[in-house]
């Protein structure tokens, strides 16, 4: 595993989750180093992708996406402070069902807990197989933000490739545009993990 290239991502993914550090000095004399994190956001959601093409191998790790995208949420979650965020896990391509109710809740949106989080990032699928139902993923994130207050971020954490689905006719970055627009919200990916980039690329 390429250590360098997990922390670049993990610090990325903290800066954007939701915080920001900034160093507190003492009026004449600094003892140590401190940090003082403050909330940009007031409510963050993970989209997991557990799709067939998350097997590939990651970068030049021994990992897979999917193993890289695991120890990602894992490690983020370790290190997050928690400022009373509403926080929500959610996996968009669930085994192999290409059908509706592809969208599942592994942790419904409230108040963030780094043990019940960590529980839930656990429980997550780590065998990859199906398509990539992003559009799906994005529609029913539209239903979740709708009954949120205050400023959302969406972590999408998947290679950047989606599976056709002509139940809707906008794609991915179409619709990602279309949350922008519509809430107070801003999506991610999470630097490196993103092997290619064709469908969002949205920030607020």
């Amino acid at each position: 595993m390429q250590t360098k290239k997990i922390w670049t991502l993990l610090t990325a993914g903290a800066a954007l989750m939701g915080f920001v550090a900034s160093p507190v000095i003492a009026a004449e004399v600094v003892v140590e180093a401190k940090q003082v994190f403050e909330k940009t956001v007031d409510n963050f959601i993970v989209l997991y992708d557990s799709s067939s093409s998350m097997g590939q191998k990651y970068a030049e790790t021994a990992m897979t996406e999917i193993e890289a995208e695991r120890k990602v949420l894992t490690q983020a979650n370790n290190t997050l402070p928690n400022l009373d965020w509403n926080a929500g896990l959610f996996v968009f391509t669930p085994g192999s069902a290409p059908a509706e109710g592809s969208f599942k809740t592994v942790l419904p949106m409230g108040p963030y807990n780094k043990a019940t989080f960590g529980k839930a990032v656990e429980s997550l699928p780590v065998h990859p197989q199906g398509p990539t139902l992003l559009q799906s993923g994005l529609a029913e994130v539209d239903n979740i933000i709708g009954k949120l207050k205050g400023k959302t971020a969406v972590f999408i954490f998947t290679d950047g490739t989606y599976s056709e689905d002509k139940r809707y006719e906008l794609k991915p970055l179409a619709l990602a545009k279309t949350l922008v627009r519509k809430y107070d919200t801003c999506i991610y990916e999470p630097v490196e993990l993103v092997i290619t980039h064709q469908f969002i690329r949205v920030t607020c």
